[in-house]
């Protein structure tokens, strides 16, 4: 979990450093009459955009030149770092679920109660147990 929510910040900071440069580049687009628009079939971000695919371990690599980037590649970019993204949060989102069912599981037994049920899971992880 901790070497997931470390490639989630890499991602985020990564983003964080390449939207404004896209918003600027589309500002002064619009701003001399050349209106880029979105592409077709993008109206915005949705909640989840992610490749469905499970998140890659592997490293970003270097920081890509923006200044020998086109807007569109830009764009494309980002876009790909956010699909990324979606899918790294989503395999943090199930780590944690684990490791709250292991928590719960390992306090149950301290006490010296029953293991975990299929039936505890609910309130498990949605936060009442």
């Amino acid at each position: 979990e901790t070497a997931c929510s470390l490639q989630r910040r890499m991602l985020h900071g990564r983003i964080d450093l390449l939207r404004p440069v896209l918003v600027n580049r589309l500002r002064d687009e619009l701003a001399s009459g050349n209106v880029p628009g979105l592409p077709e079939g993008q109206p915005g971000r949705q909640l989840y955009d992610g490749h469905g695919l499970d998140a890659p371990d592997d490293e970003l690599g270097p920081m890509p030149d923006v200044d020998g980037m086109t807007t569109d590649e830009l764009r494309s970019t980002v876009r790909e770092l956010e699909r990324t993204e979606d899918d790294v949060s989503l395999r943090r989102r199930f780590l944690q679920g684990k490791v709250d069912i292991l928590r719960a599981e390992r306090a149950r037994r301290q006490r010296g109660g029953p293991g975990v049920s299929a039936e505890d899971l609910g309130e498990i992880l949605g936060g009442r147990a």
